[in-house]
């Protein structure tokens, strides 16, 4: 999945540009449709209709007591999805992002995936980082894959924690940083990832003890979070605080903290762009700073 290369210009690790679809591109489903599982306390209620249309799409799918049928369980997947039930929202995605009972249609499956990552859904917002790292259905985005990465991650989701670990590595849509990418491969490595177990070695013969011991303490206190996706959670901070430091507007630093000097570079910012006064962070300020790193 990644290459180590001994020359690269940070140190001993380094992924092919090549390779990042690879990198990002485990899909839950790898033959199997229901990969997707609800999860306990993360997901809105919805109604018992939308579940049971859901479910049928998974009958539909595996052909448990009907023909399976993909067409069909693709139907009963976007009349849930249309409900607002996240799993099901998640599982169109993917059927139309893998061309599972339908013609493939990448920008379709990033609306899918993005309604299921807003509401909370990490194998949703996974995928979501994966299209905007590799420009699939939409721009190429580094920053804001990084983002959706951050927010997977900090769901528990392990594949997203080794990518986010690796990202931090080399610098791939986030500032590099030997602590956070310590920090994120530690924790995939808890999950059952063996692959951040070579990345961690090269780490380390970089890595000063007390980097490292810092490192080690921050995952040890990195809660896994469920719920809706909100604008101040920490990997929306650190996409801020990123964008407004390469946009010349100083933050204070990328820790993922919305503390005083975050708050006076927002302030700056709103006012620099006329935005509604204030030093809160919201998705409108988000979008708005995206737009400005696009843009150039």
């Amino acid at each position: 999945m990644i290459e180590l290369v001994q020359n690269h210009p940070r140190g001993a690790i380094f992924p092919r540009l090549a390779l990042v679809g690879c990198a990002l591109a485990l899909i839950a489903l790898a033959g199997c449709i229901p990969a997707a599982k609800e999860e306990p306390g993360a997901l809105p209620r919805v109604s018992e209709k939308a579940v049971a249309q859901y479910r049928t799409g998974l009958r539909y799918a595996n052909g448990e007591g009907v023909a399976e049928d993909h067409t069909e369980a693709l139907r009963w997947f976007e009349r849930a999805a249309e409900e607002g039930y996240p799993p099901a929202q998640y599982m169109a995605g993917i059927a139309y992002s893998t061309g599972r009972g339908t013609a493939k249609d990448a920008a379709r499956a990033v609306v899918w995936f993005e309604r299921a990552a807003e509401a909370g859904h990490a194998r949703a917002q996974y995928q979501l980082a994966d299209a905007y790292l590799n420009g699939r259905g939409v721009p190429q985005e580094r920053a804001w894959a990084a983002r959706w990465l951050g927010r997977a991650a900090a769901r528990g989701h392990e594949g997203a924690r080794f990518e986010l670990g690796v990202a931090y590595a080399v610098g791939l849509g986030v500032p590099a940083d030997d602590v956070q990418a310590k920090r994120w491969l530690l924790l995939a490595e808890q999950g059952g990832r063996d692959d951040a177990r070579p990345v961690l070695r090269k780490l380390d013969e970089r890595m000063s003890v007390e980097a490292a011991g810092k490192a080690k303490a921050l995952a040890e206190r990195t809660p896994t979070i469920s719920g809706p996706s909100v604008p101040t959670d920490e990997a929306t901070v650190r996409f801020v605080q990123a964008g407004l430091t390469e946009l010349g507007i100083r933050a204070g630093g990328v820790d993922g903290l919305a503390g005083p000097r975050t708050a006076s570079a927002i302030r700056s910012y709103r006012e620099a762009r006329k935005l509604p006064s204030g030093d809160g962070l919201d998705e409108a300020l988000a979008g708005a700073i995206r737009r400005d790193l696009v843009n150039g």
